[in-house]
């Protein structure tokens, strides 16, 4: 898959440099993320092993790998995460490139697309809710589960 927005390109992750994907893995960056996701120290093998239950795509601006999709699929139903290094966020990439990957999930087989972000990620909560996601019960505390028919 490649997505071009106005600003971005969505594509294959595998291009980056070791620094791009570093930048991505600083604690700040993944505090929000599963315990897995913290205190990684080899990016690349790491995220070769998340290929094994989810499609990876990078999120590209001026050439450089600024952050991760990813998109976990069972059959009509899919999960989507994402991360922005720290020098992307409050810039409007997070809802760029989940409006381009809702579009782009809408023409395939999947029916319902899901999300799930802390409670005090407000800048995630705002993204998944200005692409059209709606908050449904969680039985996690501390997290916020939405879900996108599409």
């Amino acid at each position: 898959m490649k997505l071009d927005t106005e600003r971005l390109v969505i594509t294959s992750w595998h291009a980056a440099n070791d620094d791009d994907l570093a930048a991505l893995f600083e604690p700040e960056v993944v505090a929000a993320l599963p315990p897995n996701y913290t205190g990684v120290t080899a990016p690349r093998a790491f995220l070769h092993e998340r290929e094994e239950e989810a499609t990876l795509y990078g999120i590209w601006h001026l050439q450089r790998c600024i952050g991760l999709v990813f998109v976990f699929e069972d059959g009509t139903e899919g999960r989507i995460g994402y991360l922005l290094r720290k020098s992307a966020w409050g810039q409007g990439f997070g809802k760029e490139v989940v409006a381009a990957l809702v579009a782009h999930l809408k023409e395939g087989p999947m029916t319902t697309l899901y999300a799930g972000v802390e409670t005090d990620n407000i800048g995630s909560i705002k993204v998944l809710e200005f692409c059209g996601f709606v908050e449904i019960p969680s039985d996690q505390e501390g997290l916020k589960n939405y879900r996108m028919t599409l």
